[in-house]
């Protein structure tokens, strides 16, 4: 058997990365989202300044 191909290797964790970081996104703006609801301002400010608005 053929070892991988490091640029084989660095795809597929790319990959991973972007769905991961797709999927921790849409968490994280559901959270902030019903969080908002409840009132909670802090993690709305928050959320600002990670956006960088």
């Amino acid at each position: 058997m053929k070892r991988k191909r490091t640029s084989d290797t660095r795809s597929q964790l790319g990959a991973a990365m972007v769905e991961y970081t797709t999927l921790g996104v849409f968490v994280s703006l559901m959270l902030f989202t019903s969080v908002d609801f409840l009132g909670n301002r802090v993690n709305e400010n928050a959320f600002g300044a990670i956006a960088g608005t």
